[in-house]
């Protein structure tokens, strides 16, 4: 089905949720952001602010590699989700095929804001 707003995005990722598909949904809106939906919460994650050129190759694959990273250290989701967010950014800055530099994501994880809550909300 179409899920043009964000309601509708977020009605759908907790759908996922609650029908017991998956324990959480992540929902990327590349440059607007990200929405979180767990059995407990949905959030809300600002995009990190960019200079310069932008290109889309990779970010979404950066973004997986970095949550999943975050999580094998033992990390809760937020940071982990905070840190794909940093990888996905810092890969939308390179040129063409290049692979973003850990320097690079590490600054923009600086950058990475804290979600706000939607739970109950939406």
């Amino acid at each position: 089905r179409p899920l043009v707003t964000e309601s509708e995005q977020l009605a759908a990722a907790r759908d996922l949720v609650e029908n017991g598909c998956a324990q959480v949904v992540l929902v990327s809106l590349g440059s607007r952001g990200a929405i979180l939906a767990t059995e407990r919460v949905s959030q809300r994650f600002s995009a990190i602010p960019l200079r310069g050129p932008v290109s889309g190759v990779g970010a979404g694959d950066a973004m997986v590699g970095a949550i999943t990273t975050g999580l094998s250290r033992g990390w809760p989701l937020v940071k982990s989700v905070r840190l794909g967010m940093a990888a996905g950014a810092a890969m939308s800055m390179t040129p063409g095929t290049e692979v973003c530099t850990r320097t690079a994501v590490e600054k923009l994880f600086a950058l990475a804001a804290e979600p706000y809550d939607l739970t109950g909300g939406g």
